[in-house]
């Protein structure tokens, strides 16, 4: 009897963490989506809102990826196949909150699957639910979902489904995520690079590692091989100048970012203020993956691609 009730009360106790959550996640994409559009209105936010909205538009009356902004081609900045889904809404309408909506709902849906991750490595539904509602908390995301519009709020919701599912060793929607997760922007192989080393190190699933790996290398030599080179309006790349001092072009850079770990050592430690941002970018995870070699290593390459660059910020 006493087991009984020990299992009812957890399960009753389950049920309201569930649903904070579930009404956590509502406010947080009614809050924002009102915002951000409240924000919009009065032309105080939402930088890059006018060259997305209008190539997501476009690419639905014929224009693919043309961008009214800045008179290019979408694509030749940044490769972003997600934003079609955009596209998919104007065949239908006009109305440009949408575009808000969207990047609220992705921005807060990503709070679930990091539940989950959070609830199996926990094994407490409450501490993973203080988990949740910290990155709804986070003042980053917030100012993301308030100052800003990019197709990289779609980043979350992806990368954490993709960990979950690898985690389950479902490796059907590990594919489906990650695919997702790849069609957010250009950079994104470096971000799936990571679940690749977690998945040999540390779920020794090394064929499905492989395969990661693989889909990073493709999808980044079509970006920059084969896309940019078409679409460019530029020598090449636009964003690689921002590693300009690590030589020319996308390719060249790559290279040399292999072959010259002092020289980028150098320029990490340079001067105290982008030690400082270190030490910002740091607090943000709570320092926890420096807790773990394959968290640090999973992290490695998305943080050089923001700290050796020339355009860094925080």
């Amino acid at each position: 009897m006493k087991e009984d009730n020990k299992k009812s009360m957890e399960a009753g106790e389950s049920i309201i963490a569930r649903l904070i959550l579930a009404l956590s996640v509502v406010f947080f994409i009614s809050w924002f989506t009102y915002h951000s559009i409240d924000n919009w209105s009065v032309m105080f936010t939402s930088l890059d809102f006018a060259h997305i909205d209008s190539a997501a538009y476009n690419t639905a009356h014929g224009k693919f990826m043309y961008s009214n902004a800045k008179m290019i081609n979408f694509w030749s900045e940044h490769i972003t196949p997600i934003l079609l889904i955009v596209s998919g809404f104007y065949f239908f309408s006009d109305g440009y909150w949408f575009i808000f909506f969207f990047q609220s709902f992705m921005l807060g849906l990503a709070a679930v699957p990091l539940f989950l991750i959070a609830r199996d490595i926990l094994k407490n539904e409450w501490a993973a639910l203080f988990i949740a509602l910290g990155y709804l908390a986070n003042g980053k995301v917030q100012m993301g979902a308030l100052a800003d519009y990019h197709m990289w709020s779609c980043t979350a919701l992806f990368l954490f489904s993709a960990f979950y599912a690898m985690s389950k060793r479902r490796w059907g929607w590990y594919a489906l995520f990650s695919i997702l997760l790849l069609s957010v922007k250009e950079d994104a192989p470096a971000l799936l690079f990571g679940l690749g080393l977690y998945s040999a190190f540390v779920m020794k699933a090394y064929r499905q590692a492989v395969y990661t790996w693989l889909l990073c290398a493709f999808v980044a030599a079509v970006s920059f091989l084969v896309v940019f080179p078409q679409l460019r309006y530029w020598d090449d790349y636009k964003y690689a100048t921002y590693y300009g001092w690590l030589g020319d072009g996308a390719l060249n850079i790559a290279l040399n970012f292999i072959s010259s770990p002092l020289e980028m050592i150098g320029k990490l430690t340079q001067g105290g203020a982008r030690i400082k941002a270190w030490y910002s970018f740091s607090l943000q995870y709570g320092f926890l993956p420096f807790l773990s070699p394959i968290g640090m290593a999973m992290l490695f390459l998305p943080s050089m691609e923001l700290f050796l660059s020339n355009y860094w910020r925080m």
